[in-house]
């Protein structure tokens, strides 16, 4: 009787099939997960993407909103930004409906006495949330004619 260490033609039977099995499987398994992890890292990059383009939206419509514009200037009415409130940027920018929450913060960076600090948003930052926030340097004129160079940074995040 012959045994496996008694084999002088090399004939191993399904022994021989083993290891190609193993790196075919090997092979396959790392093809496999290399794929997902690219769809996955491609699917949060356009996410991601699509947010930007909201948030990029949102900052040009409150840069151009009548409210606060003086008279196609480009310039935001001090008076107007010191009455706006949270209430009235809701009923103006209803963001949920894009399932988005926003706070926009103005911060007046120049030396005059009397300064546009703002701060609105629709609900408190929760904690471990994803945030995208975009700066942007707008003009706020005073009631004597002013100009106060602020700082607008709008931050939005998913509901």
């Amino acid at each position: 009787m012959r045994t496996l260490g008694d084999d002088e033609k090399g004939i191993a039977g399904f022994f021989e099939d083993l290891p190609t099995l193993l790196i075919v499987l090997v092979a396959t398994t790392l093809f496999l997960s290399t794929m997902l992890n690219t769809v996955m890292t491609y699917r949060d990059y356009k996410e991601t993407q699509y947010i930007r383009e909201d948030l990029n939206q949102f900052i040009e419509e409150i840069r151009n909103w009548n409210y606060l514009v003086l008279e196609e200037r480009g310039q935001f009415a001090g008076d107007r930004v010191s009455s706006l409130d949270a209430d009235r940027m809701k009923k103006e920018f209803n963001t949920t409906a894009l399932g988005y929450n926003y706070r926009v913060f103005i911060e007046d960076r120049s030396d005059y006495p009397r300064q546009f600090d703002k701060t609105i948003h629709t609900e408190e930052i929760p904690d471990e949330v994803e945030i995208y926030s975009r700066s942007s340097f707008v003009t706020v004129v005073d009631e004597r004619g002013n100009e106060h160079l602020c700082e607008m940074v709008v931050s939005i995040w998913a509901i």
